[in-house]
Formats: structure tokens, C-alpha cells, sequence
């Protein structure tokens, strides 16, 4: 969900609030400011944002189960004293809403994570050969660059400014050589590493992601795909109360 602020001229205001609600697509967040608006106006907008709210309730409800959708394609004919509402039911309707409205936040902050968590998983295992601790990138005078060469021209000219302007740091080849993209572990002292980076960011190298290893490339894997399987747990709680 994003968040705006609207610029406007005040007397323009409930205007802008009306049409904001009539169409569903927001909803108001007014804590921390004063509500100078007259009751019936107040009122309205409330009602505006009560609908709005009851309006995505339901449609996400028919999307979720048939027999909900099945029930919208007859619509009841009510008198208006049999759809009004006593202020103990609008209380308890407003809750209910309120409820969905976070198992289903809940929802797609699970889902977020688990998509997160699988883009790690893609980025690490073109890895998943290498046998390298990948936690193991610093020590008190050396750091460890891990990542791949595209091609042998962007190689071999890093090779050749590394050895003219860096003859202590250091290029290994992680696979066979000649093989294209080459996974490489490039070891520099920590007071050049700037410049070696500078270096590299004119090259067809692109670094292994900065991702919470805990391990080899395989092990950080099965570590992620433990975390999958822990919030897809979490997300049947919702799930669950939603049915």
C-alpha cells in the first residue's frame, strides 16, 4: 500500500476527500489532525470510506470463494428499515472489516517476504557449485570480491590494471578456465578496495549479491528455502481465518 499527501486549497478539501472515497481506490488517514469540518460532512465522508472499505471486503471475498461470487449474481430486494443499521451492528460490521483488512496485510506481507526470498534463491545458484564459505568475505587486511566476468575481453583487461596498479591483489578462477561467464574470487587489501571497485565498475563484472550467507551457495540456498517453508506455515493462519 503507498502513501501520498494532497497539496490543496482548503475550501476545496471535503470536495477532494468525497471524490477521493467515491471512487474506492484510497483511504483517509487523518490521525493527528484536527477535524474542523461540520458534523454532516464528517459524517459523509465516513460513510464514503466505510463503503469504500466494504466495497474491496467484498470483491476480494467473490475473488476468494465461488459460492461468495454466486451470491452477488442475485441481488435482494430490502426496504430501507431492513438495511439500516443498529449502532451495535455498524460497530461489529466495521470490526469484521477491520479484521480482513489485516489478515489480508498479514497475507501479502508473506507473500512479499517469500518473493524476496525467492530472487535470493535465483541470484545464488548459477553459485550452488562453488564450494567457497561466501560468509568468509573480510579479514583485518584483506577482502574478498566474488563475482562474474562476462567475457575474456573484460577479463583480461582487469587482469592487466591489476597487476600494473595493484600487484598485491589477486584474481582466482573459480571454474575452468576459458568458460564464459568465469566465476572468480578477486582478493584485495582493504585499503585499495575502493579503487579496485572503482576499477571493476568499468568492467563487465557483475558481484555476487549482498545476501545473508550462511555458508556455501548450497547451503544458503536450503537455509532460504527453510525460511520459505516456515512464512508459507504463517501464511496458512490467515488463510485459515479468512475461511
Amino acid at each position: 500500500m503507498s502513501k501520498m499527501t494532497i497539496l490543496g486549497v482548503r475550501e476545496d478539501r471535503d470536495k477532494i476527500i468525497d471524490a477521493l472515497m467515491r471512487l474506492g481506490a484510497v483511504e483517509i488517514d487523518r490521525s493527528g489532525i484536527k477535524d474542523d469540518r461540520s458534523p454532516q460532512v464528517a459524517a459523509n465522508a465516513d460513510n464514503f470510506e466505510t463503503r469504500a472499505r466494504l466495497v474491496r471486503t467484498i470483491e476480494g471475498l467473490q475473488k476468494r470463494f465461488l459460492s461468495a461470487r454466486q451470491l452477488s449474481v442475485k441481488k435482494l430486494s430490502v426496504t430501507e428499515e431492513e438495511f439500516s443499521f443498529t449502532e451495535r451492528e455498524e460497530a461489529e460490521l466495521r470490526d469484521l472489516v477491520s479484521h480482513y483488512e489485516t489478515l489480508i496485510a498479514q497475507e501479502e506481507s508473506i507473500l512479499h517476504q517469500v518473493t524476496l526470498l525467492e530472487q535470493q534463491i535465483a541470484q545464488l545458484l548459477p553459485w550452488s557449485g562453488i564450494t567457497l564459505d561466501l560468509t568468509e568475505q573480510t579479514s583485518f587486511r584483506t577482502s574478498v570480491i566474488f563475482g562474474t566476468f562476462m567475457d575474456a575481453t573484460s577479463l583480461d583487461s582487469f587482469q592487466t590494471d591489476l597487476l600494473r596498479d595493484f600487484p598485491l591483489a589477486a584474481v582466482h578462477l573459480l571454474e575452468e578456465t576459458g568458460v564464459f561467464p568465469a566465476k572468480t574470487a578477486i582478493i584485495s587489501l582493504n585499503e585499495q578496495l575502493p579503487r579496485v571497485r572503482a576499477r571493476l565498475a568499468s568492467c563487465a563484472f557483475h558481484e555476487i549479491p549482498k545476501l545473508p550467507f550462511t555458508g556455501t551457495a548450497e547451503v544458503t540456498i536450503n537455509s532460504l528455502r527453510d525460511r520459505i517453508e516456515k512464512l508459507e506455515t504463517e501464511y496458512k493462519e490467515p488463510e485459515n481465518c479468512l475461511e
